[in-house]
């Protein structure tokens, strides 16, 4: 479907410096000098502060491939990310156990080996503390019942059995307390424990801590400790955290380097004792803030990225529009483009969803108004969930002044839902691609005859193109902007254009197609009208004229208009005419030059409508009279195909208007001579009405025949006398339908109602 390459790659942090495209090498080889320079007795705490998605993990990455690059003396780097450890109660032992782990495995020598056994060993001792009084606390309750009883036993009663009693169960409370809280992991803590007390048995806490600094202060490198993702953690887990570094920051050779965003680690540290930017200035020793990024820079990373994902397509360039985009970026969207996550996050997820709508020969929607959408979507998207159930308040433009009051209180409550930040620009979105509502907001007033354009060029302010944007696909009864632009290639293919028409109205989608192609009328090349008007003829008379409701066309309707349209982009009345001749002479499509020359006569008779005509008056005689000899053709060598065109009536009338009326009545009297054939002629008369009840959901369907139309063409009593030939029982529902009708007719006409008549009882 598509070649666009995704990379989905918004939160990974870059691995070396050569990947910088921010400029930021000076500093990340900065940070890396001052981080291998550090021979200090104690240990160093550096801070690298920045906003999430500034690139804090970036530059840490930066500065580690600096040490190759610049041949700095590297320390042994440790990364310990306490996010990815749940609980606070886990953090610290993970972080002992990771630091023993990965010095034990830098290097086989004894001497790191040694090292990362009292590392263990160290946070062992520290961890079984921890554990047994936070089990202790969940046992409280029970032991302040055991001491109770016991102790006042022991006060009242001077027996030692009693005494000894109070403190065995004393000492398993406290053991219980130890299960309640690790269960078996105390016991293999304490096995633990055990096992290096085997071989230290004399080694105290203070022994054991002083005996790992000598080790640590005379190895050859220094340790790095990168700790990142602070900013994500608890408030409880955050201070756990700070105080692991504080109470091993007298360890020498080690560098610690932080990694977090200040100002939520600050409120996180905040109590009623002091504030987070105390807290953190006491054990903070070197701070460094993210260098901030310059919106030039960061912009031309975006447009680098968005001109990778469009020009990866001619058919996305094609509806491009460099205009739109500098007011659509500059006027709203430029805010939010802050970091370069920000950016990388966008282009990684626009690419998907351009390549979604990709057609294999169009681009579905118009690519600065999906950029536009797929913003709010990731930035705002609460207010992208408003809009996407918004079509009628976005697309439709309210006039009245109670519509316009209710269209500006919807809107607000759509600009509500914004983010304080945004809300301004979010306004600005709207008015820039929603052009409907922009006088509500503030803006110009766009006439209906915008309408036209904004589907040509597939705006989201379209009501028919909108679905597109949010459902990113083509809602269902619709055509893809790739199967329109192949209808408009075929336009000077005949035979292909029919193929594909037909197969369209095998789909049930040629209404749709016909509705699309209506816009696009005037785009067909005037050369291909030899091939492009008799296709349409040729497929008019199969296509029905369906009602299309009070104000929607039928497919046939569609046809007409759209050559209609199509020839009057000749400028001189006689060059139109020709054309119109010319397409007519090469097809049997007769419905569709009936109802064009129908319109031509009623033009006519309208002075202020001469601009409109296809045909001088010259002609026109001519096109009529080629119109009658080719029916009567028809009708004299195919009489059963003119029989059953489902445009019969109508070519009945016109052949009667324009030709001789009796060749009409006898060519009837010779092809319809029984039942069959009466059915067949009478469907072409039956009309179909749709009536609603004030209670109706549905409406009700009823069809009927106006007895004055048939016998325009022929006697009532010869209808009547073939009509008494037919066998119900063996008629479908069609055919009931109609000889339905037909008795229904002849009981209004015989009662001496007019046909059509409402006050008829049936």
């Amino acid at each position: 479907m598509t070649d666009i390459d995704h990379d989905f790659s918004a939160d990974r942090p870059i691995q070396s410096i050569d990947q910088d495209l921010l400029d930021r090498d000076r500093f990340a080889e900065s940070l890396a000098r001052a981080i291998s320079g550090w021979k200090g007795k104690d240990s160093l705490i550096v801070a690298l502060h920045g906003d999430w998605g500034s690139g804090k993990s970036s530059l840490k990455n930066m500065a580690l491939s600096a040490f190759e690059k610049l041949k700095l003396e590297s320390p042994l780097v440790i990364e310990f990310n306490p996010w990815e450890w749940a609980g606070q109660d886990k953090i610290s032992k993970s972080f002992f156990e990771q630091l023993a782990s990965s010095i034990g495995q830098q290097d086989v020598y004894k001497k790191r080996k040694d090292i990362a056994r009292k590392i263990r060993l160290y946070g062992l001792y520290l961890n079984s503390g921890a554990t047994l009084v936070t089990g202790l606390t969940a046992a409280l309750p029970t032991l302040f019942a055991l001491v109770a009883i016991f102790g006042l036993g022991g006060i009242f009663i001077d027996q030692q059995w009693v005494k000894n009693t109070s403190g065995f169960l004393l000492a398993i409370t406290i053991a219980w307390a130890a299960f309640l809280k690790w269960g078996g992991k105390f016991a293999d803590q304490l096995s633990g424990i055990a096992e290096e007390h085997a071989s230290r048995s004399e080694l105290t806490l203070d022994k054991l801590k002083s005996s790992l600094a000598d080790d640590l202060r005379s190895m050859d490198k220094s340790l790095l400790v990168i700790i990142d993702d602070i900013d994500r953690l608890t408030p409880e887990e955050t201070r756990l955290v700070f105080q692991l570094v504080k109470a091993n920051a007298d360890f020498p050779n080690v560098v610690y380097l932080l990694l977090f965003q200040r100002d939520i680690v600050e409120r996180r540290l905040s109590d009623e004792t002091q504030s987070g930017r105390d807290y953190l200035e006491k054990i903070i020793q070197v701070p460094f803030d993210i260098p901030r990024i310059e919106q030039a820079r960061l912009e031309k990373i975006l447009f680098v990225s968005l001109d990778r994902i469009l020009e990866e397509d001619p058919k996305i360039l094609k509806r491009f529009d460099q205009t739109r985009w500098g007011n659509l970026f500059y006027g709203g969207l430029r805010p939010f483009f802050k970091t370069l996550r920000n950016v990388y996050r966008y282009s990684s997820t626009l690419s998907f969803y351009v390549a979604l709508l990709k057609g294999a020969k169009a681009f579905e929607v118009n690519p600065v108004d999906l950029i536009a959408i797929e913003c709010l979507r990731m930035f705002e998207p609460d207010v992208y969930k408003s809009i996407s159930s918004s079509k009628s308040l976005l697309t439709v433009a309210h006039t009245e002044r109670h519509e316009k009051e209710k269209a500006q209180a919807e809107i607000t409550r759509i600009l509500e839902k914004a983010s304080e930040d945004g809300r301004e620009s979010v306004k600005q979105i709207l008015k820039l691609i929603f052009p409907p509502i922009e006088s509500i907001i503030g803006g110009s007033n766009y006439g209906s005859e915008f309408s036209q354009i904004w589907f040509k060029e597939l705006r989201v302010c379209h009501p028919d193109i909108f679905p597109r944007y949010f459902q990113f696909s083509i809602p269902m009864g619709d055509i893809s902007q790739s199967d329109l632009e192949g209808i408009i290639g075929l336009s000077g293919d005949r035979d292909g254009l029919v193929q594909n028409l037909n197969s369209l109205k095998d789909a049930g989608l040629l209404k749709a197609a016909l509705s699309q192609l209506d816009t696009y009328k005037q785009d067909i090349p005037l050369d291909n009208s030899d091939a492009f008007i008799p296709a349409l003829m040729d497929i008019g008379d199969t296509t029905e004229s369906e009602s299309g409701g009070l104000t929607g066309f039928s497919s046939h309707l569609h046809l007409v208009r759209i050559v209609l349209w199509y020839l009057r982009q000749e400028d001189l009345v006689e060059n139109r005419a020709k054309r119109l001749l010319s397409a007519f002479s090469k097809t049997n499509g007769l419905s569709i030059m009936a109802n064009l020359l129908a319109g031509e006569e009623s033009r006519r008779e309208k002075k202020d409508q001469a601009e409109f005509l296809l045909t001088d008056d010259a002609n026109f005689e001519v096109a009529k009279i080629a119109f009658v000899q080719k029916l009567e053709s028809i009708a004299q060598s195919e009489p059963q195909s003119l029989l059953n065109n489902i445009h019969l009536a109508g070519l009945l009338f016109r052949w009667n208007k324009w030709g001789d009326p009796e060749k009409i009545r006898s060519w009837l009297v010779r092809n319809i001579s029984n039942f069959d054939d009466l059915l067949v002629f009478l469907d072409k008369f039956t009309s179909q009405v749709v009536s609603h009840g004030m209670s109706d959901y549905v409406g009700r369907i009823k069809h009927t025949i106006n007895l004055g139309n048939i016998e325009t063409f022929c006697s009532l009593d010869w209808v009547r006398e073939l009509a008494k030939q037919g066998d119900r029982e063996k008629m479908n529902e069609r055919q009931k339908q109609v000889m339905d009708a037909l008795d229904v007719a002849f009981r209004r006409r015989d009662k001496g109602y007019a046909d059509g008549a409402w006050d008829f009882e049936e």
